[in-house]
């Protein structure tokens, strides 16, 4: 897909190919936490959610 123009070349370092759940999850937490800022939110009354 880089080859021909679909995606950036860039993006390939956002793949990665595990047979390993743990390492799926340690990459994609990694991703996050890197590129997001992860902040606590209220609990909703009207989902049900206890705080």
């Amino acid at each position: 897909m880089a080859a021909v123009g679909t995606i950036s070349p860039e993006d390939l370092d956002l793949v990665l190919f595990t047979d390993d759940p743990m390492e799926a999850i340690t990459h994609i937490r990694k991703y996050i936490t890197d590129n997001y800022r992860i902040r606590k939110r209220k609990p909703s009354w009207w989902l049900l959610e206890k705080s």
